[in-house]
């Protein structure tokens, strides 16, 4: 995560969209169960959405939820 968009891996890509105001593309990876933000300017890859798993569990010592996604898609 955060890292240089030139070099970043996805995995199945299915869903892409372009955010005009904030030049960034939004990519919804089918496999990872994640959702990423590329910021065009910077050229940095960050997950935004999804803990890389299809649920969602209560973090360890916390009462922070990590939510799952199931397949994201556009």
């Amino acid at each position: 995560d955060s890292g240089a968009g030139t070099s970043a891996k996805l995995n199945r890509p299915w869903g892409i969209q372009y955010d005009e105001a904030h030049h960034a593309l939004f990519i919804a990876e089918w496999n990872n169960q994640v959702i990423r933000r590329y910021d065009i300017a910077s050229n940095l890859v960050s997950t935004i959405a999804g803990n890389g798993s299809t649920a969602f569990s209560l973090a360890p010592g916390t009462t922070t939820f990590a939510t799952g996604l199931n397949g994201p898609v556009d």
